[in-house]
């Protein structure tokens, strides 16, 4: 794992899917919005089935993640007054978590991946503001 922070802040965090111990291992502080966890178990293994309970949230911030399938990309990380702090280079199997701040996402190679927010997301004026306009 590799992570850019300021303080006790963390802005982002890699994630690799190498080197995984056997259970589950949170990504990030349990007090983010964006909640994640790398696996892995044997077969046969389950889980005991479960709902959620409704439990209304306040989301401070939209965070986001990006799953890298294949290829890859780089997320540049800046605080809040648009000052780059760190750059963060994902290929296939590894995963950037995006906290807080700014941040740019550079395709250097083809990419397949997924992007994962925290929600809702209705229109771009209402969740975000361009740092480099």
């Amino acid at each position: 794992m590799r992570t850019i922070s300021i303080g006790d802040e963390t802005y982002a965090i890699l994630v690799s899917s190498e080197g995984i111990k056997e259970g589950s291992e949170w990504i990030g502080s349990q007090f983010e919005s964006l909640q994640a966890s790398r696996m892995k178990y044997s077969s046969g293994k389950s889980f005991r089935i479960h709902h959620h309970i409704l439990n209304p949230r306040t989301i401070k911030r939209t965070q986001e993640s990006f799953i890298v399938i294949s290829g890859k990309v780089a997320v540049d990380i800046y605080d809040n007054k648009a000052l780059l702090i760190g750059t963060l280079e994902a290929g296939p199997g590894e995963a950037i978590f995006v906290y807080r701040g700014g941040h740019g996402v550079r395709v250097l190679e083809d990419v397949v991946m997924f992007e994962i927010k925290s929600g809702s997301f209705s229109v771009v004026s209402e969740d975000k503001v361009f740092l480099n306009d």
